[in-house]
């Protein structure tokens, strides 16, 4: 697989409010810039993406936050869905 090429540093418009924070109001701008970031994120490796987020937050460290707190936020539902199902049993 090829590696994902690093994040151009340019600037990309957020609101001020708390980055990573999903209790605060995202515009149209945020989240589509979140979710381009997530878009390429997803795919690659652990190892890669955290070297894709290093560069990005450099560039833009509100926008590296928001996404670091989507990751973490789908990391935390899915081990929640994880215990669910091990409850079940088989």
């Amino acid at each position: 697989m090829p590696v994902a090429s690093r994040p151009a540093c340019r600037p990309v418009p957020v609101n001020s409010d708390s980055p990573g924070s999903m209790t605060t109001a995202w515009d149209a701008t945020r989240w589509r810039a979140a979710l381009a970031v997530l878009d390429r994120l997803l795919p690659l490796t652990p190892l890669e993406r955290q070297a894709w987020l290093t560069v990005l937050a450099r560039c833009n460290p509100t926008l590296a936050a928001d996404v670091v707190g989507l990751l973490e936020e789908q990391r935390a539902a899915d081990a929640e869905h994880f215990m669910e199902d091990e409850g079940k049993g088989s």
